[in-house]
C-alpha cells in the first residue's frame, strides 16, 4: 500500500468519526414506552391537585366519559372528595394538596395508576386505595372509572374491592 492511499483512508475515517461525533448517539431518540407515555399523562393531570383546579383535571378524564359526565360535574365529584380529605385530615386550614404517582400497570390498552395522596407533605391516612384507571383511546391515555357509562354516580368517594 503507498502512503497517499493510507493518508487518503485515514482522511475518510476522521470525516466519518467526526459525522459520527456530530450527530451524538447516532441515532433517533428512543420512542417513550406506554408506561412512561401513561406516567407522563397521569403526572400532568394530578398537577392541578395542588390548585385545585379540577377543570382543568378534568381534560384527561376521557372524552366518551366526558359525554355522560361533564368536565363540571367531575370536577365537582373531585372536588368533593378533595373537601372530604382535608376536612378528615387537615391541621392547617389551606392546606397543600399533593398526588403523587407511586406506580404504573399497564395490561393492552388498559392501565392502572396508583397514587399516594399528601397534605401539607404528610401522607393522608384515611383514604382510598388511590387506584385509577387509565385507558389507552384514538391514541392517547385517558383516566376512566370502570363504571364511566353511568355517567357521574360511577366516581365513587371511596371504593372497596
Amino acid at each position: 500500500m503507498s502512503i497517499p492511499f493510507l493518508a487518503a483512508k485515514a482522511v475518510l475515517l476522521f470525516i466519518l468519526l467526526a459525522a459520527l461525533a456530530a450527530c451524538g448517539s447516532g441515532g433517533p431518540d428512543p420512542t417513550p414506552t406506554a408506561t412512561q407515555q401513561l406516567e407522563a399523562r397521569a403526572e400532568a393531570a394530578y398537577s392541578y391537585a395542588a390548585e385545585r383546579n379540577w377543570s382543568e383535571q378534568a381534560q384527561y378524564f376521557s372524552p366518551r366519559a366526558r359525554e355522560v359526565c361533564g368536565a363540571p360535574d367531575y370536577a365537582t365529584r373531585i372536588g368533593v372528595f378533595a373537601d372530604l380529605l382535608i376536612g378528615m385530615e387537615s391541621l392547617s386550614e389551606n392546606p397543600t394538596l399533593e398526588f403523587t404517582i407511586r406506580e404504573v400497570v399497564i395490561s393492552g390498552s388498559e392501565g392502572t395508576v396508583y397514587i399516594d395522596f399528601s397534605l401539607d407533605g404528610q401522607p393522608a391516612s384515611i383514604h382510598d386505595e388511590g387506584k385509577r384507571r387509565w385507558v389507552f383511546l384514538d391514541g392517547q391515555w385517558w383516566e376512566e372509572h370502570e363504571a364511566w357509562q353511568d355517567g357521574c354516580v360511577g366516581w365513587k368517594l371511596f371504593q372497596i374491592g
